[in-house]
């Protein structure tokens, strides 16, 4: 049966679908019987055992997990004078931007994707509960 070095298929199972579609054409055999013919060739006990072996055979791959929530870290960037008149609030800030004595008005925002675990650790760390997200579950 031709494998690869790692033991895996060289084959795929449109390929063993494909051949077998060929044979019942050929042969007026039911699809399912030529799958068998091919996996018995293969040295397989019967279709079955063949696409199961294929499908181990193939990589891997899984759809990335949505995120369950996400962090966002906000810049705002502002000039001013005098440091010691720095509030510690944004309200205040933005109200010092706009009336003076600070100028400025950059605003940055950027998110980052986070897994529930992540998500959970946040809320404990900004004072809630691990499951503050996910208490309706």
């Amino acid at each position: 049966m031709p494998t690869t070095s790692k033991g895996a298929l060289c084959v795929t199972r449109p390929e063993i679908s494909g051949l077998a579609r060929r044979i019942a054409r050929e042969t007026g055999l039911p699809h399912a019987k030529a799958i068998a013919l091919v996996a018995e060739g293969l040295g397989y006990a019967d279709g079955n055992a063949l696409m199961g072996a294929l499908k181990r055979s193939e990589p891997r791959t899984s759809a990335p997990r949505a995120p369950a929530g996400y962090r966002y870290d906000i810049r705002f960037s502002f000039v001013i004078d005098d440091g010691d008149a720095i509030p510690n609030d944004l309200a205040n800030i933005a109200r010092m931007c706009d009336e003076g004595p600070a100028v400025g008005g950059k605003l940055e925002i950027e998110g980052t994707p986070l897994t529930r675990d992540e998500l959970g650790a946040h809320a404990v760390a900004y004072g809630s509960t691990e499951d503050f997200f996910f208490g309706d579950e």
